[in-house]
């Protein structure tokens, strides 16, 4: 119990950072989508978005992570996810996470 409330609480900072447009943040985010860990449920286009976001805030190693995510969507994802990357706004990952009960 005690474990998962300090990721909890890790996940809600990382949102915060990646909200604010920390590269290394968004990079992280977008493994926690892609991998479907701490307990996130794997969202690919989500991921794709995040890496990208890093890339775009000067984290150009995520070039690879989201090229290689960008392979495993079907054609549905990648215009999710492209529609995603156009409407993204600060403060998009502390939402998502708060709808799935993280930092509360």
């Amino acid at each position: 119990m005690y474990g998962q409330l300090k990721v909890d609480r890790a996940l809600v900072f990382l949102c915060r950072a990646a909200d604010q447009n920390h590269a290394g943040a968004q990079r992280q985010i977008g493994l926690i989508y892609a991998h479907g860990i701490h307990g996130i449920t794997p969202k690919p286009a989500l991921a794709y978005m995040w890496f990208s976001l890093s890339v775009v805030n000067g984290y150009e190693r995520s070039t690879r992570h989201a090229d290689w995510m960008f392979t495993k969507l079907t054609d549905m994802e990648k215009n999710s996810a492209q529609r995603l990357l156009t409407d993204w706004q600060p403060g998009q990952c502390e939402r998502e996470f708060a709808s799935t009960g993280f930092g509360n």
